[in-house]
């Protein structure tokens, strides 16, 4: 075991020796500009999805204030309008739906 053991360190040693032993390369402003245009120059593509609902989700947040708006000004648009025709077939509906159905199948509303 003794001789593995002696074997790997030997390996280590010459590995760390080699690493104090490396030379410096001399590199200018030049190189170093050409690498980093090549760094801005790959680029990953994105993944296009058709239909990327998670995309639209800042859209949401933003419109949800109007949305909430315009939501309470019909409603109190609908409570302060006299009931015409809309809520007539609709009081018409929730008491006897065949019947509203039956209306609207021969066209009358």
């Amino acid at each position: 075991m003794k001789s593995r053991k002696q074997q790997i360190r030997r390996v280590e040693e010459a590995f760390k020796a080699a690493y104090r032993k490396k030379a410096e390369i001399p590199l200018g402003p030049a190189w170093e500009n050409h690498v980093m245009r090549a760094v801005r120059g790959l680029s990953v593509p994105s993944p296009k999805k058709y239909f990327d609902f998670e995309g639209f989700g800042h859209l949401v947040w933003r419109f949800t204030a109007a949305t909430c708006f315009f939501a309470l000004v019909l409603m109190v648009y609908a409570i302060i309008s006299e009931q015409g025709t809309a809520s007539e077939v609709t009081r018409l509906f929730f008491e006897d739906p065949l019947g509203v159905d039956m209306v609207h199948s021969l066209g009358i509303i």
